[in-house]
């Protein structure tokens, strides 16, 4: 019994041990993956809902829309989140909150110019497509709402914050869209329109919640913009020729076959995209304690998280590359139904380009750590021009597994651009 109640006693000081050993790293590491998870399993989910009880068709028609939607968080992040993520780090706790402080102003700039850009594109559009625009130009700011208070969350490494936030979002998303499609009421449009609820409602508590750390004011805005410019416009121009590298291919085979197999190319995506929070996961963590790393401990200290982060990313995706490899087919008839089979071979080039832009994403990572993000822009434009070259001349002979063949083969020009440029900058920095 003495034993027992010694071995009692201890407890506390041996799980402060065992929390110790973990390191706030790693434990920040898990919580970051665990947001991810839920981010990435809601779009995931949001998607596989679709495809089942609307089709192949819509589902190709929510994917176009999608990808706005991912071309727009994108420019937030490269042009307000990234930079306040390198420069804010280095900052002294005054001027940061100072810097902060600025940031919801920029994003209200930001939803403006993508409120007026969707209006324009929703009077251009193919006559199919218009509903499906206007109807973004209502759920962009709200979304965008959304990722700003994730990505501020993220940077502050307040990570409990962020996963509050998305969990909220999961929900209330994925239990509407359940709700719909059983009743037989799900379309497109009510998609967007759900995900719009759920984006606004969470964010808009999550901004009352924090609105003390944001005391907007016009020369504060001005400031800090023409800094986040300055950076963020190479952060930006690089992950929008990312975007357009992946998810453009949609349009490309909207344009040259149909929207059907548009459904298909984006169902073949998803199966990919179960490594996602696991990618996302690592490098929303990764990329502040690289900037931490490097403004107080040097080149060679981002140096050797690099390594370690690759060769993770390596052992992680090349296991993930086995297992779709070995059972695409499998899992495609698992999520989707018997009719979106005989998409292995998409699968497996997908799988394999996934892995190598998550091996090459710690470098990537860095070379914006370095303020050297132009070489990833001038990578992802080397990415573009081949992947559409090949993909346009492919997909005449051998349909969306030609256009996936051309996605790979610009991944690898991609890859072998940014890895290059990082080992020269870390030489010289």
């Amino acid at each position: 019994m003495a034993s027992q109640l010694a071995s009692t006693d201890n407890l506390p000081a041996l799980l402060h041990r065992v929390r110790n050993a973990f390191g706030v790293t790693a434990r920040r590491g898990l919580l970051g993956l665990f947001d991810q998870a839920i981010v990435s399993g809601t779009n995931f989910l949001t998607t596989v809902i679709i495809g089942r009880y609307c089709g192949a068709e819509p589902l190709g028609v929510y994917s176009l829309g999608f990808t706005l939607l991912v071309l727009i968080a994108v420019a937030q992040e490269s042009l307000i989140c990234v930079p306040y993520n390198v420069f804010g780090n280095r900052m002294e706790s005054e001027d940061r909150r100072r810097y902060a402080s600025s940031l919801f102003g920029h994003y209200l700039f930001l939803a403006s110019g993508a409120v007026l850009l969707l209006a324009i594109g929703g009077a251009m559009a193919p006559s199919h497509l218009q509903p499906m625009v206007w109807i973004l130009i209502g759920v962009a700011p709200l979304t965008l709402l959304r990722e700003f208070g994730r990505r501020v969350s993220l940077a502050h490494l307040r990570l409990r914050e962020a996963v509050g936030l998305d969990a909220a979002v999961a929900v209330l998303q994925l239990g509407a869209l359940a709700s719909l499609a059983l009743t037989g009421h799900l379309t497109v449009l009510n998609a967007y329109l759900v995900i719009a609820t759920a984006c606004g409602l969470a964010g808009v508590c999550w901004l009352c919640l924090c609105r003390r750390r944001f005391h907007v004011t016009r020369a504060g805005i001005r400031d800090e913009l023409r800094r986040s410019w300055s950076f963020g416009r190479w952060v930006f121009a690089s992950q929008a020729t990312g975007v357009v590298d992946s998810f453009g291919l949609y349009w490309l085979i909207a344009a040259m076959l149909d929207t059907r197999a548009t459904g298909m190319f984006a169902a073949c995506m998803t199966i990919v995209f179960l490594a996602n929070p696991f990618i996302f996961g690592v490098s929303n963590v990764l990329e502040p304690r690289s900037a931490r790393a490097f403004a107080t401990e040097g080149a060679a200290e981002l140096s050797r998280i690099v390594r370690k982060v690759t060769f993770l990313m390596t052992l992680a995706m090349g296991a993930f590359v086995l297992v779709v490899t070995a059972g695409g087919d499998l899992i495609m008839q698992l999520i989707y139904g018997s009719d979106y089979v005989g998409q292995r071979s998409v699968i497996t080039l997908l799988a394999f380009a996934s892995a190598l832009i998550a091996i090459a994403m710690p470098a990537r990572d860095a070379l914006r750590v370095l303020e050297r993000p132009r070489w990833n822009f001038v990578a992802s434009l080397a990415g573009l021009v081949t992947t559409f070259t090949l993909g346009a001349i492919l997909i005449r002979t051998s349909g969306i597994a030609g256009t996936a063949a051309g996605f790979l083969a610009g991944t690898v020009v991609k890859i072998i651009i940014s890895v290059a440029a990082f080992r020269y900058r870390i030489q010289h920095a």
